[in-house]
């Protein structure tokens, strides 16, 4: 049986990678999306642990800066263990796509209000993220009961997600609003399901111009009915569900085009906690992904795809788990991790702050002098995964000797953290009467000639407040 089990995957991977190397390279739409490449990712839950899995499945054979899609709850707003999250989707290259979520009381979440989205909304724009984009996913499925407080209510979610994308870009133009993704084989059932295409419809004709606030669409689009459709489907409740939605919404008048994100999408498989044969077995389900994510990495409007979920091996999820409840893997994980994948840049903040500088108040021309710098990381970047050096610059060079300002091999400086650098200069010969130096991307110092001791010897002073103000009380006391 594992014989057959390595010869099924081994061939999805083989005709898979024959696929993609022939796919075209996407072109997104959106100016802030021109620098996605690579769509790969999956579905985890806020468990951190789950990250280095993540990273190990994504971020393999040629792939970097893969996506994940996670939960966050308005009870889970715990600065110290999300800034950890966030710190260590940095160290791994993912980038994370947030579901605002509220809190279920038995197998109904509640429904939210416009102060709890402010409240979530100061929160994430507290934490340092990974990258420049900040996704954020207006909460899930709000066509269903189960999922709204016990009763759908189209204008009500509108004029959530009405009010949530303007308080949102309000607090950071960085922040990328994506709408809930929709529950799309829900049947015409108020007020337990709208169907997707009744609540689009009442949530247009309600809040029209919210579709020209938010920056993109999530996308449920699941093998339906019953999770054992085809790759080869088209319609709404396929893997192709998302074409539907971007041409009824279309239709409906909505004329931009709306990147997409797939953040939850896939097959269940028999195997679980208790076995369940209307499901395929977990050696068909990966030959259906591997048929299946060509489908959507193909489409210049698919941005990622984060298929659920990750590792929850136990019920209601282990099912749809890539990792079972003894903590091995499913055939799909096996084919996605070896499956060749691109890599991508995404856009990060770099910021550097200089919180002190030391070197001696008098200079002597043709004496080197030892100096040290202390600098702060206030961008998103890890100064030092790729090298760190700041390059000296100066008015008066050849004549100044002035070193960089690098780290050391391994060194790595995190967001939020400090470093001291120590540099070397020298004024080899007497210049003018005004030095300028300093390094790229920091101020400028200046050290002006105080006196000159002779042709070849001249003393600069370092200007200072308080050298500037010692120097003018003494001249006011003359006068």
């Amino acid at each position: 049986m594992k014989k057959i089990t390595h010869f099924i995957i081994i061939s999805a991977i083989l005709t898979s990678s024959w696929f993609f190397s022939r796919l075209p390279t996407s072109v997104i739409a959106q100016d802030k999306l021109d620098w996605v490449k690579n769509k790969f990712g999956i579905h985890i839950t806020s468990n951190p642990r789950d990250l280095s899995l993540a990273a190990k499945l994504l971020n393999s054979n040629g792939g970097d800066w893969s996506w994940i899609t996670v939960v966050i709850r308005k009870d889970e707003l715990n600065r110290e263990q999300w800034q950890d999250f966030f710190d260590q989707c940095r160290r791994l290259h993912l980038i994370p796509i947030v579901r605002l979520a509220t809190k279920n009381n038995g197998r109904v979440w509640q429904k939210p209000e416009k102060e709890e989205v402010q409240k979530i909304a100061d929160f994430l724009n507290s934490l340092i993220w990974p990258i420049k984009n900040q996704f954020v996913i207006i909460y899930n499925e709000p066509n269903r009961a189960d999922e709204w407080g016990g009763g759908v209510d189209p204008k009500n979610y509108f004029e959530i997600l009405n009010f949530a994308v303007d308080y949102f870009h309000q607090l950071n133009r960085n922040f990328f609003i994506i709408s809930a993704g929709l529950d799309l084989a829900a049947p015409q059932k108020p007020p337990q399901f709208f169907s997707a295409e009744n609540f689009y419809r009442q949530g247009y004709l309600y809040r029209p111009q919210v579709f020209e606030k938010i920056d993109g669409i999530a996308s449920h689009s699941y093998p339906n009915h019953g999770f054992i459709g085809s790759p080869r489907d088209w319609g709404k409740t396929s893997i192709r569900g998302y074409l539907w939605e971007i041409n009824y919404l279309a239709q409906l008048g909505v004329k931009r085009k709306l990147p997409v994100f797939i953040t939850e999408t896939g097959w269940p498989h028999q195997e679980g906690i208790g076995s369940k044969p209307n499901f395929y077995s977990a050696q068909k389900v990966a030959r259906l992904f591997a048929q299946a994510f060509p489908v959507w990495i193909n489409d210049p409007q698919v941005v990622a795809i984060t298929p659920f979920i990750l590792n929850y091996p136990q019920p209601p999820f282990d099912h749809f788990s890539w990792i079972n409840h003894q903590g091995k893997r499913y055939p799909q994980f096996d084919w996605l991790k070896l499956l060749e994948k691109p890599s991508q840049k995404p856009p990060r903040e770099e910021k550097i702050i200089l919180e002190k500088i030391s070197f001696p108040f008098l200079v002597q021309t043709g004496t080197s002098y030892r100096g040290k710098v202390i600098l702060k990381n206030k961008g998103q970047t890890i100064w030092g995964e790729e090298k760190f050096c700041l390059q000296p610059k100066t008015n008066v060079s050849p004549t100044t000797n002035l070193s960089p300002l690098c780290l050391n091999e391994n060194q790595l400086i995190e967001p939020d953290k400090k470093v001291t650098i120590e540099f070397t200069i020298e004024i080899k010969e007497p210049v003018q009467d005004t030095i300028i130096f300093g390094w790229e991307k920091l101020p400028n110092f200046e050290i002006k000639k105080l006196t000159t001791i002779f042709p070849s010897h001249t003393i600069y002073r370092r200007k200072t407040g308080i050298w500037e103000k010692i120097l003018s009380f003494l001249k006011n006391a003359k006068l």
